[in-house]
């Protein structure tokens, strides 16, 4: 029997895409992809999302790399404003609204600190959530198992207990192996009908 609901955040709450992003934020500069392919879509972003990476050593790991002139500056007009361009889908903030009337609601997202706070701060309805664990504050990272144990050790929850929504089929295997039952999520009807199969209720 499902009791607590957890969401991620990125693709399932929010849309985000990097391309719109640098669309969005830099739109004449001509590095685009030099930013997917060295850093929003490599590593060092996974490793501000782990919290392991300070913003100050980023020019001196990327100067190297994107031959833009602007670098610095363009480095930190993205981190301080992609939160700006992911677009709230309304039809699952609606129902992780209904479904807080009924159920405890938990979020588990990779994700930077301050990006998130400001995010919270821009879409009061996650300051509903019961419990949150954001990667950057604990440095874990979904998919690794520590992550999945840590939500359920910190908030007393059992997993079979649990349902994990996410749009990266890793992240729900990697939840399912640790007893969490999980929706790889690909759209609001599609995430409906999977949570009343499980007996989901709102």
């Amino acid at each position: 029997m499902i009791k607590n609901i957890i969401f991620d955040v990125g693709n399932v709450l929010f849309g985000y895409n990097p391309q719109y992003v640098l669309d969005q934020l830099l739109p004449e500069n001509k590095f685009h992809s030099y930013y997917l392919d060295h850093f929003i879509n490599a590593q060092v972003w996974q490793d501000l999302d782990r919290g392991t990476v300070d913003e100050s050593s980023l020019i001196d790991m990327l100067v190297n790399k994107i031959p833009d002139p602007n670098l610095e500056d363009n480095l930190e007009i993205i981190l301080n404003n992609f939160i700006f361009h992911m677009h709230l889908f309304d039809e699952n903030r609606s129902l992780f609204l209904s479904l807080k009337k009924r159920y405890p609601i938990y979020i588990l997202s990779n994700f930077q600190a301050v990006p998130f706070s400001k995010l919270r701060e821009m879409n009061p309805f996650l300051y509903q959530a019961d419990g949150v664990v954001v990667s950057a504050h604990h440095q874990l990272m979904k998919p690794e198992p520590k992550i999945y144990q840590f939500i359920l050790e910190r908030y007393r929850l059992n997993g079979n207990e649990c349902v994990f929504i996410d749009d990266l089929e890793a992240n729900i295997i990697a939840a399912e192996e640790e007893g969490i039952n999980g929706i790889h999520f690909k759209s609001p009807d599609q995430l409906k009908e999977r949570l009343k199969a499980l007996g989901v209720e709102w």
